[in-house]
């Protein structure tokens, strides 16, 4: 049994096997989410026989990431042009032995979601073990979006080094898992949280709730905003839009209109940021909000990142 009140920093399976059955009340967890970060850790090996004397096949090899201190990243805020020098043209998903199946590398970083959620909730299967029938498990898990272009989509690196895109090794086509069983269109979620849970279930867990992470980004009542409303297509401020029903009023975010569901009033805004244009105006908004910009590597950047010189759509 591990020591408690102490930190144990160690690998999850090895750590869940050191804890007695039905010994914990509680577990609150946010794993890697799938394709989205390399914490730089050792790969570990997963599935596969235990027994076997495993002979790696070719590595599997995705598109472009991030690299700062041994961690990669992917759909997060930095992009090639703020450090081209830490920008990778690939990122390695890993490799499977040729005669076991098994998976070497590191959990959020499978070729595909399936086996990613197989690996989750096998790890879920030996903390169920450990947790008492009164006990509660909390997950935070974020989703991802289907890769388009060189992002998210699987890579083959043979000996020659000769890369393709969608190409597996000869070993790689034998086991269910190395290709998606769903063929998803780019730019979809991938539903990660969902089928997570329905595996889960699926597993014996009883899924109680689901609880949304929602944060209250604001704008300040003078902001003017690209807006269609029942009166046009117009520059409109968010003191003006919010006299109007939510369903009457769409918003512009550079690439696309977007529905109105509700008007929030934040009566504690913290960590306010006043973003003053080229044009004399002056935007006040929290720091986590939003703007799309037009640099193609970034879709979308948070106020307390903006640095003068951002261009926002």
């Amino acid at each position: 049994m591990l020591e408690i009140n102490k930190i144990h920093c160690m690998e999850v399976r090895q750590g869940t096997r050191q804890l007695d059955d039905e010994s914990i009340d509680c577990l609150i967890t946010s794993p890697p989410y799938w394709g989205l970060r390399d914490y730089g850790l050792e790969p570990q090996i997963w599935d596969g026989d235990d027994n076997c004397e495993h002979e790696w096949g070719d590595e599997l090899l995705t598109g472009e990431g991030y690299s700062s201190g041994g961690r990669k990243r992917w759909q997060h805020d930095q992009n090639r042009e703020d450090n081209p020098d830490n920008w990778q043209k690939e990122t390695s998903q890993g490799n499977f032995c040729i005669h076991c199946n098994a998976w070497r590398g590191s959990l959020g970083l499978e070729p595909t979601f399936e086996l990613y959620i197989k690996h989750l909730c096998d790890i879920f299967d030996e903390l169920k073990r450990v947790l008492k029938p009164t006990g509660t498990c909390w997950v935070n898990l974020g989703d991802s979006y289907a890769g388009s272009g060189g992002e998210h989509k699987p890579w083959h690196k043979s000996d020659s080094g000769f890369q393709h895109n969608g190409g597996y090794s000869q070993h790689a086509l034998k086991e269910e898992f190395h290709k998606p069983k769903t063929t998803l269109s780019a730019k979809s979620l991938c539903q990660i949280p969902s089928r997570f849970a329905i595996e889960m279930t699926n597993r014996g867990w009883i899924l109680r709730n689901e609880l949304i992470w929602y944060k209250r980004n604001c704008l300040n009542g003078g902001t003017r905003l690209y807006a269609k409303t029942q009166k046009g297509t117009i520059p409109s401020t968010i003191k003006d839009l919010v006299r109007l029903k939510p369903e009457t009023v769409k918003l512009w975010d550079g690439e696309k209109w977007n529905q109105v569901i509700e008007w929030i009033e934040n009566n504690c805004p913290s960590d306010i940021k006043k973003i003053t244009l080229r044009s004399g105006e002056a935007i006040t908004c929290t720091g986590d909000h939003k703007f799309p910009l037009t640099n193609y590597y970034i879709k979308s950047k948070i106020a307390k990142e903006l640095k003068v010189g951002d261009i926002i759509k």
